[in-house]
């Protein structure tokens, strides 16, 4: 970090300062403006007071909980105990056959989920032929089945979406290259209302499904990176502190922006204020204001499948609510700092 110790130094080095802005700028082709935003008034705050702004602790977004084991049977709850090949004149034979295979066993969430859906919406019409045709028992088999399956469809819906992979992207505050591609928040948003809609038709009863549309939305999703979002606020919340305590120091030291004799120092000030309000709190507001409309997305989903949730994930929901209040309340607090010296 920069450090000055008296203000003929800060004003020689200007030029300088100004330069290395421009380079932070130029290359942060890699970085939002909102990161080279925040850099470049951490440093022009460093020079204004002459001193070095230094994070003394790191805040980190908290990451999801361990995976949920389901509690219910993979089996298609005892269905494929049936042989397919009994099921004459059901298209449900076909998806007895695919959960059965080697694929089927070890299929991700989203596909069990599929395959959950397809076996409730094929198997009323094949209880009903298994019926006519004189099979009761295997009606009757068919129809317990369907019954535990609809019982237990939330908690494989919430293993597929709130828990799944696809979630946990979202949620993962380290990005891996190459695992999903950033999506913006327009159309991640949009996937999440898609969702959303097609888990309340499911849990009312209408089990009709697009296997893509499901994909697509989750990976659209995946894709939004919300937790390295909240994880760049928790790092800004540190900064804009170490900041406060320096602009504390300051003001101790009767620091003012506007003097009777217009200083090098108070002028630097002033402009690093005024970089922050024009500069940083604009962008960081509206960031702030695009991660808060993911979450009330994602709320709505949770909302549907509360009953499914575990202890471990609602703390840990609870968590993120705490951590998103505590850095929202830093721009305030920064603010508030920077208007008690500048006065």
């Amino acid at each position: 970090m920069v450090l000055f110790h008296d203000s003929k130094g800060a004003l020689r080095l200007w030029p300088l300062f100004l330069f290395c802005s421009a380079c932070l700028l130029l290359g942060g082709c890699q970085r939002s403006p909102t990161e080279t935003a925040l850099e470049i008034y951490i440093n022009r705050l460093a020079i204004a007071l002459s001193t070095s702004v230094q994070r003394s602790s790191l805040t980190q977004a908290p990451a999801p909980p361990p995976d949920i084991a389901l509690t219910t049977s993979s089996n298609l709850a005892g269905a494929v105990t049936l042989d397919p090949m009994s099921l004459r004149h059901c298209a449900l034979k076909t998806t007895l056959i695919k959960r059965g295979s080697p694929l089927g066993k070890n299929a991700q969430a989203s596909q069990r989920l599929l395959l959950q859906l397809e076996f409730l919406h094929l198997a009323p019409a094949c209880i009903a032929t298994q019926r006519q045709q004189g099979a009761a028992s295997t009606a009757d088999q068919l129809h317990k089945a369907w019954l535990h399956a609809q019982r237990t469809l939330p908690k494989h819906i919430f293993q597929a979406t709130l828990a799944g992979p696809a979630f946990r992207a979202f949620w993962n505050t380290h990005p891996r290259p190459g695992e999903y591609p950033a999506v913006d928040v327009t159309r991640a948003r949009a996937a999440l209302h898609r969702l959303t809609d097609m888990v309340d038709r499911w849990l009312q009863g209408d089990y009709r499904h697009d296997n893509l549309a499901l994909e697509l939305a989750l990976g659209e999703i995946a894709g939004a990176r919300a937790g390295h979002t909240l994880q760049w606020l928790a790092a800004r919340h540190d900064w804009l502190r170490a900041a406060n305590l320096s602009l504390h120091q300051s003001v101790a030291g009767r620091l003012p922006c506007r003097p009777v004799i217009n200083t090098t120092r108070a002028v630097l000030l002033e402009d690093a204020a005024a970089y922050f309000r024009q500069g940083v709190l604009p962008r960081s507001r509206r960031r702030a204001q695009q991660l808060a409309t993911l979450i009330d997305a994602v709320a709505a989903l949770e909302a549907l499948l509360k009953s499914t949730q575990t202890g471990a994930y609602q703390r840990w929901r609870q968590q993120i609510h705490t951590l998103r209040q505590t850095v929202d309340h830093s721009l305030i607090e920064h603010l508030d700092s920077l208007t008690l010296a500048c006065v």
